[in-house]
């Protein structure tokens, strides 16, 4: 399996190309060994982990938000099997929102076993990628174990078992080595060398993370915009690139 992960990467630096002569080194994403949860695209899962609306009533008045209008879909940030692994033990999820009417999500967090871990809502205010950040006091993610997350809009009053959705898994896994190397190289600060440690040991969620934060503080470096653009293009979302990130700033997962 080592072999095939050397090879892999190898493949993918050997076409990596050049913009006006010099060599562009891109963050690779190479796939952990770990085999991902067996799971349907529909949101099925194993375990019996299904989407089940919460009933509570959102925070926030959602009257006026209309019958569903949006004319795209919602994605999730994720490889085509809608895993990965971090090492964070409050990763931040990305998914891309589509026009909406929505004013509002609902996202949430389950164990394997499906037991709620956490959930939340936060506002919705354009389209583009949203960016869930969980609260410092919600529960961490447990090293060495792996939960199913779901991002849902609440397109009239209430959530509904068919509220368009969205669903991805991710596992906790102990720092390897060499990113904790790189780590502490890097000072506590964001970097391109600590993304591509990232992808090359397979942490997709700190990859990511790393990469927008990045792009966000420096929107006009072009090597930024285009490590971003390379990583999802790897794994089929190069389509939403592009998309802005939008501005949901002091509104985290309430």
């Amino acid at each position: 399996m080592n072999f095939l992960r050397i090879l892999f990467l190898t493949l993918i630096l050997g076409v990596v190309g050049s913009q006006g002569g010099a060599t562009v080194l891109a963050v690779t994403f190479v796939p952990p060994n770990q085999e991902p949860p067996q799971q349907t695209r529909g949101g099925a899962s194993r375990g019996g982990v299904t989407f089940i609306p919460p009933n509570d009533d959102p925070p926030i008045n959602t009257s006026g938000a209309g019958s569903r209008d949006y004319h795209s879909t919602l994605i999730a940030l994720l490889p085509s099997e809608h895993y990965g692994q971090t090492t964070r033990s409050h990763p931040r999820f990305f998914v891309y929102t589509p026009s909406t009417s929505a004013r509002l999500a609902f996202f949430s967090i389950l164990s394997e076993t499906g037991q709620y871990h956490y959930q939340g809502y936060l506002p919705i205010n354009n389209q583009g990628v949203v960016q869930v950040r969980l609260p410092k006091s919600a529960p961490e993610l447990a090293e060495g174990q792996t939960y199913q997350w779901h991002f849902a809009l609440i397109t009239e009053d209430r959530l509904r078992p068919d509220s368009p959705r969205v669903s991805g898994w991710v596992t906790r896994v102990a720092i390897p080595g060499e990113i904790q190397e790189v780590e502490e190289q890097s000072k506590g600060r964001r970097s391109l060398d600590l993304a591509r440690a990232y992808g090359r040991e397979g942490l997709w969620y700190d990859a990511l993370e790393t990469l927008a934060d990045l792009r966000q503080e420096r929107p006009a470096v072009t090597e930024l915009n285009q490590s971003w653009t390379s990583l999802l293009e790897q794994v089929g979302l190069g389509a939403i690139a592009e998309e802005p990130f939008l501005d949901v700033s002091g509104s985290q997962v309430r």
